[in-house]
């Protein structure tokens, strides 16, 4: 059986997270004295609105889809998302019809991401940016005789579709 391993800074989102649902919360509480709320009603919203976006877009897009433990074992492979607090799903790998790669850009160098195929959807998105064990989970899928159905163009668009299906 072979599991995939976190990089050490896959736990930043979670930190994140915390502080991001603590920050409004402390805020109110030492602020009410000090700060008339009646005339930044409309701003509040606007912020808090703005805030409520990111910190979804946070738990959605990468603690569910990208932060995910995938295990596998000899004849299935299971995937846990949340950093593998999540319910898991469990595929055998002859109903998986095979996988996609994507090369992802971003500031420090361009990341390859692993998609898995069952039923038309993708099921998991194993990354070299959050897994260390990367090569080793890829290598382990081909030796199973998953089909590799080529690249995927990345896009920005698709990425937003997907956090939200």
């Amino acid at each position: 059986m072979i599991a995939s391993k976190f990089r050490f800074f896959v736990l930043l989102p979670v930190v994140i997270t915390i502080i991001m649902l603590a920050a409004p919360v402390v805020f109110v509480f030492n602020s009410q004295e000090q700060f008339d709320y009646s005339g930044s009603a409309g701003f509040l919203i606007f912020i808090s609105s703005l805030y409520l976006l990111f910190l979804v877009l946070l738990i959605m897009g990468e603690l569910r889809a990208k932060a995910i433990v995938v295990s596998l074992n000899n004849d299935s492979l299971e995937v846990k998302n949340f950093l593998g607090l999540g319910r898991p799903g469990s595929f055998s790998y002859s109903s998986l019809e095979g996988y996609r790669t994507s090369a992802v850009p971003s500031r420090g160098g361009t990341y390859e991401y692993l998609y898995l195929i069952h039923q038309g959807k993708k099921i998991a998105k194993i990354s070299e940016f959050y897994h260390r064990n990367y090569e080793e989970l890829k290598a382990s899928l081909q030796r199973m005789n998953i089909k590799n159905l080529g690249e995927e163009q990345w896009s920005f668009t698709s990425e937003m579709k997907e956090l939200f299906s």
